[in-house]
Order: structure tokens, then C-alpha cells, then sequence
């Protein structure tokens, strides 16, 4: 993985701004998360690999609620392990719904804050449940030591986002950057579906259109 320091770096070189008098590296580090946010986001869409991962939880007879060992940001699945039929997320307020039912085999859970999951109805005993969540994305805050996400694979495109930003607060003509940026995002996309989703690649509008820049 490259470093957030080298992309800032390269980024100052490529928008002309190496002796630091347009922007500091603080504020560079806000532009950098705001990019990483935009290519989490599409990540998520597409349920890539990058952003994706599975973890358990096991239940307690009697026991509704549970704080989970795992942070996620959504989950897409869940099932009980040994039974591949998926148990449906519902909203937490469907939960009074169920009080004064027996328990049972839980068959829907919901999602509170603070990592909180309910099952519904409570669980009659140990089932160990898999969940499959999106990662959530942590801000990057150290500009020398941090390291960049996504396995390296989107290591240019965030230096393009971040040179086309220099350029444009600068008011300097962004064509050149904007073109290699549309060209190393389609470029890094291509990696990222070849690591795997699980959700099928749609046609989307060009974000990096140099038209719109």
C-alpha cells in the first residue's frame, strides 16, 4: 500500500504547489478523506471485495440483544451457520412487535447503534450467525505515517483526485489531470472486480467526465 504522505507529495508536485504556499498538508489530508470516501461509497455500490467482509456472532439462550465484535457500516446477509436460507433484516422497531412471543430460532435481527443486533424472536439456544457487512472507511489522520486503503489498487487514482483538486483551487486547467484521472479510476475498477464482488457491474455515468470538471 502507498502511503498518504507519498500521494500528497506527488500531488504538490503535479499541481505545482512543492513549497506548500497554496494548501497545507492538513488541508490536503481533508481533500485526501473526501476522495476516499467518494471511492468507498462506489466500492459499496458494486459490493467489492475492497469494502466487504464476514463475521460472526453467537447467540445466548434468552438473549435479544447483542453488542457485536465486528464494526460494519451495513450488512448485506446474514445466515446461521450450517443453514444457507438467510434471515431478513428488519427495522429495530419491528422488535415490540415480537415481545411476548416464545423463543425460538431466530429468523429476521435489526441493527441498533453502537454495534447493537437484535434477533427476533430471542434465541432458544447458541446459534452462531453470519453476517456479511461492509467495512466502515477510518479517516486517515496521520499525514507521515497513515497508509492508504483498498490494498494499493486505488493508490493513483486518490493522487489524481487530489492533483485535480490543486489545480482547480489553484485555477489552473485541470484537462490533463481530469484525463488520467477518468483513465486510472477505470483502471482501478478493473482490479477491484477482478478481486471479486457480489453484485453484478452496472453502467454508470462518467464521474470523471473532463466536460464536467
Amino acid at each position: 500500500m502507498g502511503t498518504l504522505a507519498t500521494a500528497i507529495t506527488r500531488a504538490r508536485i503535479r499541481g505545482r504547489d512543492t513549497a506548500k504556499t497554496l494548501l497545507t498538508d492538513q488541508q490536503l489530508l481533508a481533500l485526501v478523506n473526501g476522495a476516499l470516501e467518494t471511492i468507498h461509497g462506489e466500492l459499496a455500490n458494486v459490493q467489492s471485495s475492497l469494502v466487504t467482509d464476514s463475521d460472526t456472532l453467537t447467540t445466548e439462550a434468552g438473549k435479544g440483544e447483542y453488542t457485536a465484535g465486528f464494526r460494519f457500516e451495513s450488512v448485506s446477509l446474514a445466515h446461521i451457520e450450517g443453514d444457507s436460507a438467510p434471515i431478513s433484516q428488519v427495522p429495530p422497531e419491528q422488535a415490540a412487535a415480537w415481545a411476548g412471543s416464545a423463543n425460538g430460532r431466530p429468523t429476521a435481527f435489526y441493527l441498533g447503534n453502537d454495534r447493537r443486533v437484535g434477533f427476533l424472536p430471542v434465541p432458544n439456544d447458541a446459534y452462531t450467525v453470519r453476517f456479511y457487512h461492509h467495512k466502515p472507511l477510518i479517516e486517515l489522520t496521520d499525514v507521515e505515517n497513515d497508509d492508504l486503503p483498498f490494498d494499493g489498487i486505488f493508490d493513483r487514482v486518490v493522487e489524481d483526485m487530489l492533483t485535480v483538486d490543486i489545480l482547480g483551487i489553484n485555477e489552473r486547467d485541470t484537462t490533463y489531470a481530469a484525463g488520467l484521472l477518468a483513465i486510472n479510476w477505470e483502471k482501478a475498477m478493473n482490479r477491484a472486480f477482478a478481486r471479486g464482488t457480489a453484485a453484478k457491474r452496472m453502467p454508470v455515468p462518467d464521474m470523471f467526465a473532463v466536460e464536467g470538471l
